[in-house]
């Protein structure tokens, strides 16, 4: 029978390496058990020998490894543990309980020979994300239903079309890219047909995990925010380091709670059937996709405040505004420092300037203006001053809601200015502030400032 991912999430007993067992030396092996604890962390508990606890003592063995891979040969399949989490020890001298050492990893990849692998590099590591359509674009099924005379249906087929496959050479070594995949499965007469999106990093040759993974989690931040929610990955698949005559029937699977569990609290969301409020197309295809992964990269000062809420969860919505507030000045300097005109204050009077966010709203153009009333000043005004006062004013008195509503105003309008940066233009911005998933924050904030009479 084929190893599934509960084998291992549940529990399983196997022999663990720190460097890749070629031999299979079992005497070079630490013994153990391995499982996904409730913190969605994979552990290894090996037995600490009494032959390494006096070693350990003699100063002869480092207390605690950091190895950033493990592999592993469990009674289910072999497995390679990687992306360290941490490391921790349980040593008892001389008493009736035994010692022990765990490892911690966030991700790991089964189903294949470990006596076969050369290193933990991998050249591939591919996501599945099913439900995304609306936003990749990307459609690989084609029906057909037959109505009878008295419009019943009589007959249903279904076909799959050529996988296209959109790439774009993210660095000289590594491309990226989206295609689509299939599968059926289930009994003959309860068929179940799945066509997810596939996101994938290739390298030329094997590189450390470290190489495929922020592109990757760069891309899922972009689902994430075109959803408004944590949009998990429903599997994966990685090409490791083989050695030259292993040939595989197929690419192990991979497991990873960086893509496929959401933060304690965020909730995971189901995209199939929901519009999102961008796709792909929306802000230029791949490129746009490449040019978002690059800024993520180059300034997660940023894009940081949009992807954190997904990546580690909710914060009180004081501290949200001042991180989104200070992404936005950050973003408006480094643009002060390049001699770009639109970050450049606006003169309002003799001796007074404009609210440094007015700066990013003139940017983007009537579409935000229109979104809070037709008066960005009165906006941007509202903003700083929440800002700058929950910085410095102890005595500030404010309301929780109207603070809310601000933050998430201001996080629409840098999303904004972000995403235009990767189309190339402001159209962008008209898509986002008039989807459907933010009319409600534009009749909020027009309440706050007056624009609309008050519930």
């Amino acid at each position: 029978m084929a190893a599934k991912f509960s084998d291992i999430a549940d529990g399983t007993l196997g022999h663990f390496w720190l460097q890749p067992p070629h031999d299979l030396d079992l005497a070079t092996s630490r013994d153990g058990y391995v499982r996904i604890a409730e913190n969605n962390v994979i552990q290894i508990a090996t037995l600490t020998t009494g032959n390494q606890l006096e070693r350990m003592m003699r100063g002869e063995l480092e207390k605690l490894p950091n190895p950033a891979a493990a592999f592993g040969m469990t009674n289910a399949t072999g497995v390679l543990f990687f992306d360290l989490y941490g490391v921790s020890e349980n040593n008892n001298f001389g008493g009736a309980r035994a010692s022990t050492e765990t490892l911690k990893y966030r991700s790991l990849a089964f189903k294949f020979d470990v006596s076969e692998i050369r290193s933990d590099r991998l050249s591939e590591l591919s996501l599945h994300f099913p439900g995304v359509y609306f936003w990749s674009g990307l459609r690989l099924i084609e029906e057909n239903m037959d109505i009878d005379a008295i419009n019943r249906p009589s007959s249903y087929a279904a076909k799959i079309l050529d996988i296209p496959r959109i790439k774009t050479q993210f660095t000289p070594t590594i491309e990226l890219e989206i295609t689509s995949t299939w599968s059926v499965t289930g009994h003959q007469d309860q068929r179940i047909m799945s066509t997810p999106m596939v996101l994938t990093s290739r390298s030329k040759k094997p590189v450390s995990w470290t190489k495929h993974v922020p592109q990757l989690l760069a891309v899922r931040d972009l689902l994430n925010l075109a959803y408004k929610g944590y949009i998990p990955a429903s599997a994966g698949r990685v090409t490791l380091d083989y050695t030259d005559t292993y040939k595989p029937n197929a690419r192990p699977e991979f497991w990873s709670s960086r893509f496929m569990v959401p933060p304690r609290s965020i909730e995971s969301k189901d995209p199939a059937g929901i519009f999102p409020v961008f796709s792909v197309g929306d802000i230029g295809g791949i490129a746009g996709v490449k040019r978002w992964a690059l800024l993520d990269r180059q300034h997660p000062r940023a894009t940081g405040p949009l992807v954190n809420l997904y990546r580690f969860g909710r914060i009180n919505v004081e501290t949200r505004l001042i991180e989104i507030a200070a992404a936005m000045e950050y973003w408006t300097k480094i643009h002060q420092t390049l001699g770009r005109h639109w970050a450049q204050p606006l003169k309002l009077s003799k001796k007074k300037y404009e609210p440094l966010p007015n700066a990013m709203a003139r940017k983007a153009g009537s579409a935000f203006e229109a979104f809070v009333g037709g008066d960005t000043l009165s906006w941007s005004t509202e903003f700083w001053n929440a800002y700058n006062n929950l910085k410095h004013a102890p005595n500030y008195q404010y309301d929780a809601g109207d603070i809310a509503t601000l933050a998430a105003t201001g996080e629409l309008l840098l999303e904004c200015s972000l995403l235009a940066r990767c189309r190339g233009n402001q159209q962008i911005v008209k898509i986002v502030c008039e989807s459907h998933h933010n009319n409600s924050l534009s009749i909020d904030v027009q309440r706050l400032l007056g624009k609309l009479p008050a519930k």
